[in-house]
């Protein structure tokens, strides 16, 4: 399948990775990647199409999908973004690289917005990325350790037994927080493993393009 060519940025190619929110069809969150990072990426003006882009960390990004880190501090936790504005073809878009402190705060979600996912590609999406940011990780850091000696290689053993603990951890996390949605719910990450591959999440999303920021977006589902 061929990818989406989305935006040039400093000679890099940015393609569409994968579409989280749409209004009309229209993308208006979305991450992309060139040959060697991800980039999130919000639609501030549907009529002009202009749009705010940040280089996301892996960590941050996985926690993005995983509803701990919210869809406006995405942006506020970088030091700098990309502003565009398209034109009528990619060459001609105009790009400004700015200070994150320049970043107009009114046309970013609200910050009680965080992404949840809602489809069956979204969902696939995030495993996907799930097992490419644990194996990343990992292989970094094996490639240290190999080139060290025997009692580095235990450490490392021991450090993946931990981080296995941790990404439970992190999974509780996020079952376990309390969410509202017209009533507080509160998931219970122990419950029985075929229960929380069957939940589910709506998304409350105002009528007019120009509030959809300010859409309720609360309860993540995921299945582990």
């Amino acid at each position: 399948m061929d990818r989406e060519l989305c935006f040039y940025i400093e000679g890099n190619q940015l393609y569409l990775e994968q579409v989280l929110v749409e209004y009309n069809d229209i993308p208006i969150f979305f991450v992309c990647r060139d040959t060697a990072a991800h980039y999130v990426v919000l639609c501030s003006d549907l009529e002009e199409f202009r749009y705010m882009v940040v280089k996301a960390a892996n960590e941050d990004l996985f926690r993005l999908l995983h509803g701990t880190l919210s869809m406006r501090d995405i942006f506020l936790i970088q030091k700098n973004y990309w502003e565009i504005i398209s034109g009528e073809e990619i060459q001609s878009d105009s790009v400004a690289y700015k200070p994150v402190e320049l970043i107009d705060g009114s046309l970013l979600p609200e910050e009680s917005a965080y992404f949840e996912i809602l489809t069956d590609e979204v969902l696939l999406y995030v495993q996907k990325y799930d097992n490419w940011f644990l194996a990343q990780d990992k292989f970094q850091e094996l490639q240290q350790i190999l080139n060290s000696d025997e009692k580095g290689l235990n450490e490392y053993i021991d450090t993946c037994a931990l981080s296995v603990e941790s990404f439970v951890e992190l999974y509780e996390g996020c079952f376990r927080q309390e969410i509202a949605a017209g009533i507080q719910v509160e998931l219970d990450y122990e419950k029985n493993v075929d229960d929380m591959q069957k939940l589910t999440a709506t998304l409350s999303v105002r009528k007019k393009s120009k509030d959809w920021k300010e859409a309720e977006i609360c309860i993540l589902a995921y299945a582990a």
